[in-house]
């Protein structure tokens, strides 16, 4: 299917900043795009981002961790759309930096 699916593989970093920016940046272009994010086991609680709801969004904690390959390899099955852009869950970026991936 044709748009952008944005994974955040994630462990012991709270990224709801990038989240939510990603998010808005997406609905204000009106793109068919999607925000995956998994975290790879964290021993601690990322609270934000796990609770946090928005329909362009998904979340999920695995029980164990898999390491970085396999954790982007499951990013990449849930894809939905034909695009995948891959961010580190500490990644900085430019406010407009959606509109230039895109």
């Amino acid at each position: 299917m044709e748009g952008l699916s944005v994974c955040i593989p994630v462990y012991n970093f709270n990224c709801i900043a990038t989240v939510i920016d990603l998010c808005k940046q997406i609905e204000s272009l009106s793109i068919p795009a999607e925000v995956l994010v998994i975290d790879d086991a964290s021993p601690v609680e990322l609270n934000a981002i796990a609770h946090f709801k928005h329909a362009l969004y998904s979340y999920e904690k695995l029980n164990k961790n898999v390491g970085r390959a396999k954790i982007r390899n499951l990013l990449a099955k849930k894809a939905t759309y034909y695009h995948v852009l891959f961010l580190d869950g500490d990644y900085w970026y430019s406010k407009l930096f959606y509109s230039k991936v895109y």
